[in-house]
């Protein structure tokens, strides 16, 4: 808080998670300690990304060894969108009354959502009295995500691919087992003997934020291994990219895989046996959906739905020499990282409009692409969860690089950065 103010604050009308093409519309709340005249008082919504990559975190072992006394980073920045209001331009505030400044900000159709600290989305409102030592700054983080009408996308509307029914099936191998290998190969396959199945099944492939998943699964452990941790996860693959290194160089990229949802099917799966879930339920929380083509450059986002387990080294796929083993990031926070072998994986699509169905008619598929998804009762999940704070650090990065000469605002909050001054933020 300023020493200029008892009451320095942005209250917006509606809390997050905001949607693409939404209007941001609130209140910046001021009241003074005295009577003070202001040059102008604005409100700036940014939104950019930035990426850094250590090679060293995406090279193999061998290659980890061999460049370990010198590392590469690799960097990229990217700006979405830099839009300002003036709130007041020359005026004076009287000291003790509580001023409500309201403002109207729209998000361009065309947004990737937000994503931790890959992509940021922020408010900044900036009360200038003509004398940059004199200024007050507040900033507020904003949670946007991508509007996508699932409808509208390639294989969506009435009778698309995403109304299709997914049905996969995998089988693992396992390699040690004497009993495996005394029968044949042939053999082995027809019967399942020495093989674990598993079976997926869904009755549509596109799904919308806030819609359940019903699904089926099945897994059948012919195996002298027991199969530990048996679960269902709803898994996001975020793909981030530099394009290029510090000086110039070839691009890189690094995944995260994180699981926004994850169901327990069986603690313990022993030799023999096998289970059938025929109505596991998977609430799609608010995530960051698939960046548009052509608007993020920095980050690439899919959702899968994967059956895992815990790793059993003895285990094969029946297709491939080694097992699929990734590193999942899990938790209430999704900060744990932990190792699994996936079993089974199938992609799917994520938006914030619901499919119509194939039986709809043409209104009542109008209807549903203007109908946002419902707010949630819970905050959004870690990876685009931000907390409101207020400092002159997050001030200064909302304002980093605009993607157009920097306006008078703009200069000013580059010079309160730049000068640090102590006491000049709230």
């Amino acid at each position: 808080m300023s020493n200029q103010f008892d009451t320095f604050d942005i209250q917006l009308a509606k809390d997050g998670p905001h949607l693409s093409g939404d209007a941001l519309k609130g209140d910046l709340l001021l009241k003074t300690k005295k009577d003070l005249s202001f040059a102008r008082i604005v409100v700036h919504l940014y939104g950019g990304g930035r990426v850094e990559i250590d090679a060293s975190d995406t090279a193999t072992q061998a290659a980890q060894a061999k460049s370990a006394a010198s590392s590469t980073i690799y960097r990229d920045s990217q700006t979405y969108l830099s839009h300002s209001q003036v709130l007041l331009d020359r005026g004076s505030l009287t000291k003790g009354r509580l001023y409500k400044l309201p403002f109207e900000l729209h998000l361009p159709d065309r947004l990737p959502s937000s994503h931790g600290s890959i992509i940021n989305y922020s408010l900044t409102a900036l009360a200038d009295r003509g004398n940059p030592g004199k200024a007050s700054c507040l900033s507020l983080p904003v949670t946007v995500i991508g509007r996508v009408d699932l409808n509208l996308q390639p294989g969506g509307g009435d009778g698309g691919q995403l109304w299709q029914p997914i049905e996969v099936w995998g089988h693992w191998q396992q390699s040690t087992s004497r009993g495996a290998a005394s029968v044949p190969e042939q053999r082995q396959r027809l019967d399942g003997l020495g093989l674990a199945t598993v079976r997926l099944l869904a009755h549509k492939r596109g799904f919308a934020i806030g819609e359940s998943m019903s699904l089926e699964v099945e897994v059948r452990n012919n195996t002298k291994l027991r199969l530990d941790s048996v679960r269902i996860s709803l898994t996001q693959k975020a793909v981030m990219r530099a394009a290029a290194a510090e000086g110039g160089g070839p691009a890189a990229r690094k995944e995260h895989r994180t699981a926004v949802q994850i169901c327990r099917l069986q603690e313990r799966l022993k030799p023999g046996a096998s289970l059938l879930e025929d109505a596991v339920q998977l609430t799609v929380p608010w995530v960051a959906t698939a960046p548009v083509p052509g608007s993020c450059r920095l980050l690439r986002i899919g959702y899968w739905i994967q059956v895992i387990c815990s790793v059993t080294p003895d285990l094969h796929p029946v297709a491939s020499l080694e097992p699929v083993v990734q590193t999942l990031l899990t938790g209430q926070k999704l900060d744990k990282p932990e190792q699994s072998m996936v079993l089974l994986e199938e992609p799917i699509v994520i938006g914030t409009n619901q499919l119509v169905s194939p039986a709809g008619t043409a209104a009542s598929a109008e209807t549903n692409r203007r109908e946002p998804p419902p707010r949630p009762s819970a905050p959004p999940p870690a990876m685009i969860r931000s907390e409101r704070r207020q400092s002159a650090g997050a001030a200064a990065s909302s304002a980093a690089e605009p993607s157009a000469p920097p306006s008078y605002e703009e200069s000013l909050l580059q010079r309160l950065r730049e000068e640090d001054a102590t006491g000049v933020f709230a």
